[in-house]
């Protein structure tokens, strides 16, 4: 397209106008302004996931009196639709809330902004009717219908699923096991067991959000607590864990999936296991606390040297003796 001197907005305002009667008709003996007033409104809050404001609208209608001017209804249209294709109402998902901006502190999202973020949570793409509908009836305010359109959601796409497992791998960083390497001197067999680590955090987390899952307290304390997992024989040896009948393994020592191998390797060192690393993650990624790198306050950090006949925490407590 850049050879060809074209943005994508110009190419896809230009592939549109070819399906206009579609898109934005009107009929012999309409006042062409007034079908343009129409479809700014109508595809404008598809476009940016709410409703235009007053000066949105007009700045469009203006748009498309320049471009209709000594011309025609289709390049009004095809000029707006630009527009839009390039506006940061389009292009990015807001958060921004009701209101003056905030500098810091809670911001209270919109019904619009939490239709768009329910949706995009789990498809991957912006609201469907029912979303804008509770939206705009300010229903989303409520939890519990928050809740009931989640599920609805759910029901209806099932590839949210997947979506799902993706993005609390990527929350966790468990994503990174995939390229997480050891040092084979003091783990010998990680090539063997990063695969299966990683392999075991996508089939839990899918395993959680099954509709089968046990029934014991929300997702949540299912994801952070629960005494089993799905795995491979290798890791039942691994884990010291005990098969089920339902093909999956009961744990004795290790709980949820802040345990399992993909979060503990990745949150750690190549040449051993770190609970620095692993406390600054759950710090930052579960609780939400601002933990700074400690590189960040010119501070340099060095690993207590190795002693066998001391435990990790026994070698780790040196760092909150040292001032």
């Amino acid at each position: 397209l850049s050879l060809l001197g074209l943005t994508l907005p110009q190419v896809l305002a230009a592939e549109a106008r070819a399906r206009l009667d579609q898109l934005a008709p009107c009929e012999p003996g309409r006042a062409p302004e007034a079908c343009a007033h129409e479809f700014i409104a109508r595809t404008g809050a598809r476009a940016y996931r709410r409703p235009l404001t007053e000066d949105e609208a007009n700045g469009l209608s203006e748009l498309y009196k320049a471009g209709a001017e000594g011309a025609a209804y289709a390049d009004g249209i095809e000029l707006v639709l630009r527009a839009l294709l390039q506006s940061p109402s389009f292009l990015y998902v807001t958060e921004l809330g009701a209101g003056p901006p905030v500098a810091s502190g809670p911001t209270q999202l919109t019904d619009y902004e939490l239709a768009s973020q329910l949706s995009y949570l789990l498809t991957a793409g912006p609201p469907d009717e029912p979303l804008l509908t509770a939206a705009a009836a300010g229903a989303l305010a409520d939890p519990e219908e928050r809740r009931r359109q989640l599920l609805r959601l759910r029901a209806e796409h099932p590839a949210s699923r997947d979506q799902l497992v993706r993005l609390l791998r990527e929350w966790l960083e468990l994503d990174r096991s995939e390229i997480t390497a050891k040092d084979i001197a003091f783990y010998p067999t990680y090539e063997v067991y990063g695969a299966l680590f990683a392999r075991e955090s996508r089939d839990f987390i899918a395993a959680v959000l099954d509709a089968d899952a046990p029934a014991k307290g929300s997702d949540l304390q299912q994801l952070m607590a629960a005494d089993w997992t799905v795995a491979d024989p290798l890791l039942a040896e691994f884990y010291a864990a005990q098969p089920r009948a339902d093909g999956r393994l009961t744990l004795s020592a290790r709980r949820g999936i802040l345990n399992q191998g993909a979060f503990l390797a990745v949150h750690a060192h190549a040449y051993e296991s770190s609970p620095v690393l692993r406390g600054a993650a759950i710090a930052r990624r579960v609780v939400c606390l601002p933990v700074p790198d400690p590189s960040t306050l010119g501070i340099r950090v060095m690993a207590p040297p190795t002693d066998p006949s001391l435990s990790t925490r026994q070698r780790f407590s040196a760092h909150t003796a040292d001032p």
